[in-house]
């Protein structure tokens, strides 16, 4: 193309683009009482999921985890459950976990 038809052809970053929609609201039921099982530098952990994001949030983190055996306390971490995946702010990412059974809220 000439000189002229490159000046007055809108460069790719000059072009809108249409706003993408805002990605489906989670579900706001409460977390079912599953015990999980990871292991994070050789240490195994098991925790229990005691609560969840709320819908309108976006957050990265989205499971509030209470140790049971490996740790203790309770941390806020992503649950990736279609996968199997824990991620947490430690910078541990994409630990496989496993669904061990339900536990007493």
């Amino acid at each position: 193309p000439s000189a002229r038809a490159r000046a007055t052809r809108p460069r790719a970053r000059d072009v809108r683009r249409p706003a993408r929609m805002p990605p489906p609201l989670r579900s706001c039921e409460p977390p079912p009482p599953v015990a999980i099982e990871f292991c994070i530098e050789g240490v195994g952990h098991t925790a229990r999921v005691v609560g969840t994001a709320p819908c309108d949030c976006p957050v990265s983190m989205t499971h509030e985890i209470e140790y049971l055996r490996g740790w203790t306390g309770t941390e806020w971490v992503r649950l990736d459950e279609r996968r199997k995946l824990l991620s947490d702010r430690f910078g541990h990412r994409d630990i496989p976990y496993a669904v061990v059974g339900l536990v007493a809220g």
